[in-house]
Formats: C-alpha cells, structure tokens, sequence
C-alpha cells in the first residue's frame, strides 16, 4: 500500500527513519499529501524490525551500504573478492543498488552492465533509468556494445517499437532491427477497463475461429502480471473458447480463489460437502478430524 511503497521509497534513495522525519520537504510533502504520521510510522515500523531481529528486503540493501560506507576493511575486503562485476538489467537499478555498485567497482572498475533503457518499466518500485543513462559519466572510458539485431519479431513490429522509442527525449540511441519477415499489421485497441480489453481480445479470437477457420491453437495472449489472466479468463469463458495458462495458475485454480468460491457455494447449499471439507478450517478454527466428521454428517 501507501505507506509500504513511502517507506520503501526512502530506505531505496537511502534515508534512514531518523532522516526522513528531519527533512523538512519531505515532511511538507507528506503533509501535502494526507500522510502526516508518515514519518513516525516509518520511525516504528524500523523499531519492531529492530525488536524481531527482522529486515525486510528493502534493509539488505540498505544496511549493505551502511556496513561498506562505515567499515572500509569491508569494503577492501569484497573490492578484492569481486574483482570482476557484472550487473544484469542495469536499468532495474535503484539508487541503493547503484551505490553499492560503483563501491564495489571503485577500486579496479572492471564493471560491465547489461540492459536496455528502452526497458525501464519499473520505476514504480524504485528503479532509476538515470543509472543506465548516467554509466559513460561515472566510467569515461567505458566501451559500448550494442545488440540491436532482433531475432524474435517481425519487422512491422520492431519498425513499431522503433518508433515508440524515439519518442523517448533521453536515451542511448538504437536502431533495432531483424532478419525475419514482414509480418501482420498491428492493430491497436485502446480499452477503457480490463474486463473491456479481454471481451475485445475474445470477440477477436471467436470471429476469427467462426469466420476464417482459425485453430484455437493459431492464439496466445501474451500478459504482464498473473493477476492480469482473470478479465481473459473470464471472457473466454463466456464465448466457450478453451484456453490453457503458461507459466502459472488460472486464475480460479488459485487458492484463495477457491476457498472463497467453496464459501459461496456452500452459502447457496449448506449440503456441499467438498466445499464445507474446504473451508471449515480456514483460516484456522481448531477444529479436529472428529469435529469435522460430525459437521459432515450434520451437512
């Protein structure tokens, strides 16, 4: 939530509970921003973790610059150990990442980074694109290799990405490009709900079935997030399109989805016995096995 991501925020840009609450923009931002407890939250929150001898992953990091900035035979110690760095997706990279990156590479700056500006996506959790785009300061005598050869996509599609990217005011300038055909035109669909764009990509899938006899096979969806599955799942459903997810659950195959699915079913019938077996001890009641055997019979 809020105060989750504030606080991860800060220990990301490196300001500790005690600094946060001195820092007066902060503290008029927050007040700006319906969240005056922020400060002390942040300050307690750091006192249980403390308590718990707990950190959460946010303090790994956190402390890790704190014991190299504050311990120089540490830090003397891993410059040693690591004399070659390599850092995948460089342009993931938060500001504390970043720090403990050029420490570690101060001494021999035998540094090497992988990743792609045009990729930075994650900015909501902390990542600075800066980082990338900032590496030829930090190491003036860097060496640059562009992989800009694309073997996955047509052209109409890296043509499409091309010029997306050039939008882009700061960058490191690239020019994809591919060996492979032409492909399909892109059609572009601009929908205003989740529920709308998966009725829109169903609707696509079932005209193309009935009208130009496409195999169901001849289809993918291709989506960010599993959360993301179930406005797809849900529209296909309705059309009677059968449909297989890779790389995780459906969305009603998960867990919780059917627990709470046995707590409505056996709220529309108190007989169901495989939904009471399901959800009468959870969450955790302390019901034994003879309790249950006596509930099931009474269902």
């Amino acid at each position: 939530g809020i105060v989750y991501n504030r606080i991860s925020s800060a220990k990301n840009n490196l300001i500790s509970a005690t600094a946060y609450a001195k820092n007066d923009d902060i503290i008029a931002d927050d007040r700006m921003n319906n969240r005056p407890k922020m400060g002390e939250i942040y300050m307690e929150y750091q006192k249980r973790c403390f308590r718990s001898n707990a950190m959460d992953f946010d303090d790994l990091l956190f402390k890790t610059n704190v014991l190299l900035k504050d311990h120089p035979d540490v830090l003397h110690k891993y410059q040693h150990k690591f004399k070659f760095i390599l850092v995948d997706e460089y342009q993931d990279t938060n500001y504390s990442q970043y720090i403990i990156i050029k420490r570690l590479a101060a001494l021999n700056e035998n540094l090497c980074v992988v990743g792609d500006d045009a990729q930075s996506i994650y900015g909501f959790r902390g990542a600075n694109i800066q980082n990338i785009l900032n590496f030829k300061k930090d190491y003036p005598d860097f060496k640059l290799f562009k992989l800009e050869q694309n073997y996955r996509s047509t052209k109409v599609i890296v043509d499409v990405a091309n010029t997306i990217i050039a939008n882009n005011v700061d960058q490191i300038k690239k020019k994809v490009w591919t060996e492979n055909g032409e492909g399909d035109k892109i059609k572009l669909y601009k929908a205003l709900t989740d529920n709308e764009e998966g009725r829109i990509i169903a609707n696509s899938i079932f005209e193309n079935h009935q009208q130009h006899q496409a195999k169901h096979l001849d289809f993918a969806i291709l989506y960010r997030t599993n959360a993301q599955s179930r406005s797809f799942e849900e529209a296909l459903r309705k059309l009677n399109i059968p449909y297989k997810i890779y790389g995780g659950l459906s969305f009603y195959q998960r867990k919780e989805i059917k627990d709470l699915l046995a707590y409505f079913r056996l709220t529309a019938n108190f007989h169901d016995e495989e939904s009471l077996k399901r959800i009468i001890n959870y969450p955790k009641r302390g019901i034994g096995k003879t309790s249950l055997d006596h509930a099931t019979v009474a269902a």
